[in-house]
């Protein structure tokens, strides 16, 4: 498996595992992006919440600027099955990008599993490496 980071967070008192990695365009030392993933082609609503969670507090952190342009998704997203569309689906949210996917749409390795990414604007977030 690839990923930078392994955290436990907590949903309804159950821990979920979420694997994340965040990530720079053009070799730029300022972090732009986030993969997260649970190691499943098929979410839990507590895996799908904790992924939500996620990627909404790391755009928070990284890019306060920018946070206010996804929040339409947060809530929606936390509550959509996945898995009921095949492949990746992304909204773009003013210069945020928000993808995620359950089965059939993100791979790591040679396995399917459920995730998801936010893009955004490079040089406009607050996170280096």
């Amino acid at each position: 498996m690839s990923y930078s980071y392994d955290v436990q967070v907590s949903v309804g008192g159950e821990r979920v595992r979420v694997l994340l990695t965040p990530g720079a365009s053009e070799n730029s030392l300022t972090v732009n992006n986030l993969r997260a993933y649970i190691d499943s082609p098929f979410a839990t609503s507590s895996q799908r919440q904790a992924l939500v969670r996620v990627a909404r507090g790391f755009l928070q952190t990284c890019a306060p600027p920018l946070a206010a342009q996804a929040q339409p998704v947060w809530a929606g997203l936390a509550r959509h099955n996945w898995a009921g569309v095949l492949g990746w689906q992304d909204r773009l949210l003013g210069s945020v990008r928000v993808g995620w996917s359950g089965r059939e749409g993100m791979s790591v390795g040679e396995r399917n599993v459920t995730g998801i990414s936010v893009t955004w604007p490079r040089s406009s977030g607050r996170c280096v490496f």
